[in-house]
């Protein structure tokens, strides 16, 4: 059952993934980090077109198997995210409010907002940086190296390896003609077990000169877990603060 998946606080949307890939065939000198960075955020509309979006609503059909349900994500600058996902009448809220996160999931018996735990809180805060890990290295402590140009099928894509203070490592995949993330990739343990986690950004669109996915799917270990397809996309609604914040008296 769909319900029995949602369990991950942070929600599909900020999960990053691992793949297997071919061969390195070309090197990239590594001062060419600043680069690639500034020309993916070139690639998505721009320093000034990126800057003025504040805030983010984006409603979404989530896919997994067979199963579908209604995502609604709000995100505001510089990293308040909320996800609520509605499946058989019921909302499994996860959220981060800049320093706490919490999540409410009825379908594990939390009919309560509860807080999470440091390592899930650090892992959240990096998800919600509002423009993604590559322009906040210094912020989320990240280390970022230029691995080379990799094959992806028929693209080629640039491999960005970023190693955080925890030392877990994680690979943003850039297409190499576009600049836009192609791909995301991590491996987490979890019960004493590695998962190949992977992620696939796909179907860019202009929405207001700005260059989004439109379809992310998610693989654990190459199976596919899940689709996310967008459905619309809003900037600069207003959001109060208190919406990210966990619910006074519950």
């Amino acid at each position: 059952m769909l319900r029995a998946r949602l369990s991950s606080a942070a929600g599909v949307l900020a999960i990053g993934f691992v793949c297997g890939l071919v061969a390195v065939v070309q090197a990239v000198p590594q001062n060419r980090v600043d680069e690639i960075i500034a020309k993916n955020l070139e690639a998505k509309g721009g320093f000034d077109r990126v800057q003025a979006v504040t805030t983010i609503k984006q409603v979404s059909i989530l896919m997994m198997n067979g199963n579908e349900a209604k995502m609604t994500s709000y995100n505001k600058r510089p990293n308040l995210q909320r996800i609520e996902t509605k499946v058989e009448g019921k909302t499994v809220i996860s959220s981060f409010d800049g320093e706490t996160a919490w999540m409410v999931n009825p379908f594990m018996g939390i009919e309560r907002p509860i807080v999470l735990g440091a390592a899930q809180n650090a892992q959240i805060r990096e998800q919600s940086m509002f423009d993604g890990p590559l322009p906040n290295l210094k912020q989320l402590e990240l280390t970022a190296t230029v691995e080379g140009i990799e094959t992806i099928g028929a693209r080629k894509v640039i491999d960005l390896k970023l190693v955080g203070a925890d030392k877990q490592v994680r690979h943003v995949y850039l297409d190499a003609t576009t600049y836009l993330e192609a791909k995301i990739t991590t491996e987490q343990v979890s019960g004493g077990n590695k998962m190949k986690l992977e992620q696939e950004l796909l179907d860019y669109r202009d929405v207001k000169g700005l260059k989004l996915p439109f379809l992310i799917r998610t693989l654990v270990n190459g199976a596919v877990q899940s689709e996310i397809r967008v459905q619309t996309i809003e900037f600069n609604e207003k959001m109060d603060d208190s919406l990210f914040r966990i619910p006074k008296g519950l």
